[in-house]
């Protein structure tokens, strides 16, 4: 990921939150995640793009798919969870139902 400035800060991380009303909270990865694990969605092919066009802001238009299920687990579209491969799944601590951003 590119650094970016955020507030005169430079940053190398996003963190994904999950948020219903006025609670919001991270979302918590496997505990035996380490930095530099992929994030994956069941279904979602991660081939990579050679060339991506930064006017389109795909994530952008992906993001309002991004929400916890009945189970607080995060997902794309409601059925692909989100997991890193042979650690487990990506979950909310409380909220289902919640948007993720």
């Amino acid at each position: 990921m590119k650094q970016e400035l955020d507030q005169s800060v430079l940053a190398h991380v996003r963190m994904m939150c999950a948020r219903k009303g006025n609670v919001t909270e991270p979302l918590i990865a496997p505990s035996s995640c380490v930095p530099g694990d992929f994030v994956e969605m069941e279904s979602v092919n991660r081939s990579p793009v050679d060339t991506l066009n930064n006017k389109k802001r795909l994530i952008h238009r992906m993001s309002i798919h991004f929400m916890t299920n009945d189970k607080k687990q995060a997902t794309y579209k409601g059925t692909n969870l989100w997991f890193v491969r042979d650690k487990g799944v990506i979950l909310a601590p409380t909220l289902t139902g919640a948007y993720i951003k």
